[in-house]
């Protein structure tokens, strides 16, 4: 499987998820490649077979740079995908946030955001 991870980092505590991430997916035997907001494109989105976001957040919501991109993607109805917010602890309704910005397939929420099927 061909994994896709974008992520929106101001401190790196967000990359650092996601390049953790991607090591664990790599060592399961799939294709990983971590990618800043800042050199994403829509052909990065498009390409792989999973695809994670990953954000901090403010306020509880996902900050404008991730939804201004995710509003200029292409529908995305059959993307397989998962949402990884990081704050200090509190609850965010980052997946949901991001959810409405394109209709990426989410299918189960928890309390540390949403999880692709």
């Amino acid at each position: 499987m061909n994994v896709t991870l974008i992520y929106f980092s101001q401190t790196g505590n967000t990359r650092c998820v996601a390049e953790a991430m991607a090591e664990v997916f790599r060592e399961a035997g799939h294709v990983t490649r971590t990618i800043s907001l800042k050199r994403a494109s829509p052909q990065d989105v498009v390409e792989g077979d999973l695809l994670g976001i990953g954000t901090s957040c403010f306020s509880s919501h996902a900050p404008t740079p991730i939804k201004a991109f995710l509003e200029n993607l292409p529908p995305l109805e059959n993307k397989r995908a998962f949402v990884f917010p990081t704050s200090d602890g509190v609850f965010t309704n980052v997946p949901c946030t991001i959810s409405l910005c394109n209709p990426i397939r989410v299918w189960e929420t928890n309390a540390f955001g949403a999880i692709a099927a």
